[in-house]
């Protein structure tokens, strides 16, 4: 495995225990909480519009089962897929019972058959893939025709985005007592963002076809940091307004569901 997903599996390895409590609770008190709990929501309300029924969804960077419950309660059997295995352990308590499997394995070379899956949930990954071309190739590929894949990109248009790519630079070269995961990550991995137009226009080129889009993550810089629970209150109020173009240039998140039309 190179360097890059070698740091990305041990830094979410280390992240397993923590990383549903610390980004999932059960009332937000930052932004980020906020915009991982919305955008869920926002997932959940795709999927069940671009599906005409339950079926077999596949979950790419399933981490610890985020989406898992809320599939199965939903009626569907879950494919579970992740880089790391600590997070999987966790996602297979979060499925109890329920008819899930889990394996480990990349998003470029999927260990599906072809037009397996009704539904492709990809969230919170593309930022960390060795190539955007070929996971979409292989979302399209594994996805049956007529499915729903829902994808999660960052905006790289945000201004939040400028603001954690300077951070991350700065992490990389400043760092105060013993390195960490988070800094051998930022040794070995530059984070991805995405420009919507692009992206889709990519998604097309596979046979995708998008049917609905919406920004969301409407965190201000600087404010998340000096003034959490008014930024959180900003965020919020974008989300009520609508993730709509006139907005969404600055949402740090853009989600679309497509259709795979060939």
């Amino acid at each position: 495995m190179q360097s890059k997903l070698q740091s990305v599996r041990r830094y979410f390895d280390s992240d397993a225990a923590r990383y549903g409590g610390e980004r999932y609770p059960e009332e937000p008190q930052t932004c980020e909480q906020y915009s991982y709990l919305v955008r869920r929501d926002y997932v959940l309300g795709m999927l069940s519009r671009g599906a005409a029924r339950p079926g077999v969804a596949l979950d790419i960077g399933c981490g610890p089962g985020v989406y898992t419950r809320h599939l199965l309660d939903r009626g569907w059997r879950v494919w579970g897929l992740d880089l790391a295995p600590k997070m999987l352990q966790v996602a297979r308590q979060s499925a109890g019972a329920g008819p899930a499997g889990f394996t480990v394995g990349q998003t470029t070379r999927l260990p599906f058959g072809d037009a397996r899956a009704d539904a492709v949930i990809c969230i919170g990954v593309l930022a960390y893939v060795e190539s955007e071309a070929e996971t979409v190739a292989e979302i399209a590929r594994v996805l049956k025709p007529g499915g729903c894949a829902v994808i999660q990109i960052a905006n790289a248009y945000a201004p939040i985005r400028l603001e954690h790519r300077l951070r991350w630079e700065i992490g990389r070269r400043i760092r105060r007592g013993p390195a960490d995961e988070e800094d051998r990550l930022r040794e070995q991995v530059r984070l991805a963002s995405q420009m919507p137009g692009p992206f889709t226009e990519l998604c097309k080129g596979a046979g995708l076809a998008v049917r609905e889009s919406r920004f969301y993550d409407f965190r201000l810089p600087v404010l998340t940091r000096v003034w959490p629970r008014g930024a959180l209150a900003v965020g919020r109020g974008f989300e009520n307004a609508g993730g709509t173009a006139l907005t969404g240039w600055w949402g740090a998140g853009f989600l679309a569901r497509f259709e795979r039309t060939r």
